[in-house]
């Protein structure tokens, strides 16, 4: 070990007197040789209570085991340098430390956070040494650990806000059912299923939010795919097949819940109106991405629309809505159909990226 007698002065000495940053020397086996005089200061530690004591011995429990990794990576990476955090005692706790990591759940007032390097290489007088150099990093890490304890906090409101609304949705469609059930056959019974649907959409929405936790984006082929199944479950038609082409494209919620219902509106009018009680067909949905456009294509092999169909001379309700939330959306939905008894393809472009 070097000589610590007062009058021993090399170059390595005097550099740690006058460096601003804490600095300790280690040698291979952890233990301090020397301290800067900004750590003694830093931490209120003697140079005495240093001087042969595992520099381990200082550090937090519960970052003992990276640290001594990061210190055993630096002497066999040497010459370069490891990046560390780490929790340092402070002078005026007590000594001693549970002997379980866990034991200690957070930094608290008697611990500095201090961040740096450590690196391995020969060092002024000494051969080859361990430096470890680090600033405190204490304010900066409780920020941190504030904007940590924010975020979850917000976390927490928001799914609890997101499941009380999801509930009340859901008890919304459950009364549309009830109602279902009372009306009987007929247009009144397909009106309040159609209410029904647009609600469950948004139901749906919300429940895969709650699931994902990402209130900004969801994932619109996975998406249109449950409210797709949903529909063939109420509408119980095993002759007429779904086939769907859903990429699975990323879009914020905003425009996620209008494509969902008109994807909806779009699906149960295929099925319902497209092919008679005893017909069998298809129904074909895609979802892709080119170019920045979004298109969404809802296609059947039914008996087509009557001759003559213009899209903007329709006023049922149901490609009324269609409509309008395309034109919410920015895009265009386009009719086409080969001709009578030939199916009907309706297609919407719209812009991908965000519009004002």
């Amino acid at each position: 070990m070097p000589n610590w007698a007062p009058d021993h002065h090399s170059e390595l000495d005097e550099f740690l007197q006058i460096v601003p940053d804490f600095m300790a020397v280690l040698d291979e086996g952890g233990s301090c040789l020397r301290v800067s005089r900004a750590g003694v200061s830093l931490h209120g530690h003697g140079a005495d209570e240093f001087r042969g004591k595992a520099f381990l011995d200082f550090v937090h429990p519960d970052d003992r085991p990276a640290m001594r990794e990061s210190l055993g990576r630096a002497l066999s990476l040497a010459p370069g340098s490891i990046d560390i955090l780490y929790r340092f005692r402070r002078a005026e706790v007590e000594r001693g430390f549970p002997s379980e990591p866990e034991d200690h759940q957070d930094s608290g007032p008697e611990f500095l956070w201090m961040e740096g390097a450590c690196g391995a290489g020969p060092l002024g007088d000494l051969p080859r040494a361990v430096v470890v150099v680090s600033r405190d990093a204490t304010q900066r890490m409780g920020e941190r650990q504030r904007a940590e304890e924010l975020s979850r906090e917000k976390d927490a409101a928001f799914r609890e806000i997101l499941h009380r609304v999801k509930n009340s949705i859901a008890m919304i469609s459950s009364f549309i059912s009830l109602e279902e059930g009372k009306a009987g056959p007929g247009e009144l019974r397909s009106a309040l299923e159609s209410l029904r649907f647009r609600v469950d959409s948004i139901s749906t929405l919300y429940r895969m939010q709650f699931a994902s936790g990402d209130a900004a984006a969801i994932d619109l082929g996975a998406y249109l795919e449950k409210l797709i199944f949903d529909i063939s479950q109420t509408l119980d038609r095993p002759d007429v097949v779904l086939s769907l082409d859903l990429a699975p494209i990323p879009l914020d919620t905003k425009r996620a819940v209008p494509l969902g219902i008109l994807c909806t509106e779009l699906v149960s009018n295929a099925v319902r109106h497209g092919f008679g009680a005893e017909d069998e067909g298809r129904v074909a949905v895609s979802l892709g991405l080119e170019d920045e456009r979004l298109s969404l294509v809802v296609e059947d092999d039914g008996r087509g629309l009557p001759e003559g169909f213009r899209l903007a001379s329709q006023d049922g309700l149901g490609l009324s809505i269609a409509k309008m939330l395309a034109q919410q959306l920015k895009g265009k939905l386009a009719f086409d159909a080969p001709g009578t008894g030939k199916g009907a393809r309706f297609a919407l472009s719209m812009p991908f990226g965000a519009v004002d």
